[in-house]
């Protein structure tokens, strides 16, 4: 009886470690991406399922004027819109996104100086 116990608790251990060793490949990976997307010359901007912004990078950051921290955590609804963009272009945008599909187009955002700019 206690044999097999002892076998239990090392198939936990074992588990537990080669678990472990499964997350901190993927924290890897994950930073792996965001150090690319750190270096990248595009602007790129992640935002929540709810419009929150998750992450901008210094090449966003350039591009708009704003520093990360004023950005973080805010919703997009929040920022200075364009006013050269269709009225339903961003519902248009939602719906591609949420059903999986691909948008393109041009899209004007508003830096923070108030100058629009066409991404």
């Amino acid at each position: 009886m206690e044999n097999s116990s002892i076998i239990a608790c090392y198939n936990e251990l074992i588990q537990i470690e080669h678990g472990e060793v499964r997350s901190q490949f993927k924290l890897r990976a994950c930073n792996s991406v965001f150090t690319a997307l750190d270096h990248c010359h595009e602007a790129i901007e992640i935002t929540s399922d709810d419009h929150v912004i998750q992450y901008v990078n210094p090449a966003f950051e350039r591009m708009m004027g704003y520093h990360k921290g004023e950005l973080l955590g805010k919703e997009l609804a929040d920022l200075p819109k364009s006013d050269k963009n269709r009225a339903d272009l961003l519902d248009t945008i939602n719906t591609c996104i949420k059903k999986g599909k691909e948008w393109q187009g041009v899209y004007y955002a508003r830096r923070k100086s108030g100058d629009s700019i066409q991404q």
